[in-house]
């Protein structure tokens, strides 16, 4: 695919994200524990988040550089970490979660 796209002159971008507090642990993702920055239930599930702890942050962030190194062998153009919509970092500057 990421050849077909660079053979029209266009670039490719993988997107990483998080879902946070917006996950359930009941997801195909298989989330055994939900992870936001605060205890606060979650708005869509009512499930109540365990807080990142600096090992948790770690962990995505080792998850999100290995994806990283995927992008690059495949040749994708870039990532792009999302960062919105309240997903899992914007929870951490968010005023209501």
């Amino acid at each position: 695919m990421t050849q077909t796209v660079h053979d029209y002159n266009s670039s490719i971008f993988a997107q990483l994200n998080h879902f946070g507090v917006n996950g359930t642990t009941s997801s195909m993702d298989d989330y055994s524990v939900l992870w936001s920055s605060s205890t606060m239930k979650s708005p869509a599930f009512s499930e109540t988040p365990k807080p990142m702890e600096k090992s948790d942050l770690a962990e995505v962030k080792e998850g999100w550089a290995m994806s990283s190194d995927y992008a690059k062998a495949t040749h994708l153009d870039g990532v792009e970490v999302h960062l919105s919509r309240s997903y899992l970092l914007q929870q951490f500057y968010s005023p209501t979660i």
